[in-house]
Parts: C-alpha cells; structure tokens; sequence
C-alpha cells in the first residue's frame, strides 16, 4: 500500500520542498544490538527510491530523486562514521 500512496502523491506533485517535509520513514529509527542504524535508515531511503523510478512521471522527479540520493549519501557517511566509532571505542 506504502508504493501506491507514494507514486499517488507523485503523480499528483514534483515539488522537492513538499517531498522532504513528508516523514516518508516515519519519525525515527531503532535496532538492536550491533546494528549500524545508518544502514537501516540507508536501505529504507534506497527502497523509496526504488519505488520513485517506477513512476511514470519521468524527468519531472530529478529533484526529488537527487533529494532522494542525497539522503543516501548522509546515511552513508553516518554509517561509515558510526562503524569507525565503534572500532575505536574498542581499542
């Protein structure tokens, strides 16, 4: 249902602005154990984005699908920062 409501909501608007104010994760990430919730939030930004290029819609979406990567790109980058912590609280 989650695919349809957001390819509903693109047909219906392109606009950047309004995309990024919609908790499209919901409010918040949490995990267990020895889990990097950088890489939780990552993957769930990449299955929107996924759900993104199967619109029809077309060039209309390039600055919701830069919004999206670069979302990706934080969480990267928060994960990778979160493993080295973790590393070094170690030794």
């Amino acid at each position: 249902m989650f695919d349809e409501i957001l390819l509903l909501f693109l047909s219906l608007s392109q606009d950047r602005e309004i995309f990024s104010k919609i908790w499209w994760r919901g409010n918040g990430t949490s995990g267990s154990g020895n889990v990097i919730l950088a890489d939780i939030e990552m993957a769930d930004w990449r299955n929107i984005l996924s759900i993104v290029e199967k619109s029809t819609v077309g060039i209309k979406l390039i600055p919701i699908k830069k919004y999206l990567s670069e979302q990706i790109e934080h969480c990267k980058k928060s994960g990778d920062w979160e493993r080295q912590s973790r590393f070094l609280e170690r030794y």
